[in-house]
């Protein structure tokens, strides 16, 4: 047996006390392949890269488990049809390789970030100011008249084009 790790995204549509049965859902799933499932956290609530099937946001899983190769082909074909899993990525994992980051680092990077003071944003501001000072205006929108609109109309419409 190898260790995997799996990521698979949930949508959003989901309140989150509806989220638990759907992860157990597709735990059981995962344990009727044969899966032993060593950890399955939920990672949080993030917005896609792009929108799959008009969904936005999405809740991302990740678990570590325990599968045979020879099963694999048929977890991916699981995830692939299951109704709730919009998307997923099964990966080998390696023991030897020390972890980047944890999860919770993501937030910690988050909070330690840099903030930007306000002198520096109100320099900013002056610049591009400055940069747009030199830049044509706009041009004043003209009311439009209605009825010249539909005479117009009805002279494109004859054929009669100026």
């Amino acid at each position: 047996m190898s260790r995997y790790e799996l990521l698979y995204i949930i949508p959003a549509t989901y309140a989150e006390t509806e989220l638990q049965p759907v992860i157990d859902g597709i735990t059981k799933q995962l344990k009727d392949l044969g899966c032993e499932i060593a950890r399955n956290e939920m990672v949080g609530k993030i917005k896609l890269t792009y929108p799959v099937d008009n969904v936005r946001y999405g809740y991302y899983v990740l678990a570590d488990l325990d599968l045979e190769a020879a099963k694999v082909k048929a977890l991916n074909e699981t995830l692939r049809l299951h109704s709730e899993v919009l998307r997923h990525s099964l990966m080998i994992k390696d023991q030897k390789a020390k972890p980047v980051f944890k999860l919770q680092a993501m937030e910690e990077i988050d909070r330690d970030a840099p903030r930007r003071s306000e002198s520096t944003d109100r320099a900013e501001r002056e610049t591009r100011q400055r940069q747009g000072a030199g830049a044509a205006k706009p041009a004043e929108k003209k009311a439009v008249d209605m009825a010249d609109v539909e005479k117009n109309i009805d002279k494109i419409l004859e054929g009669k084009i100026e």
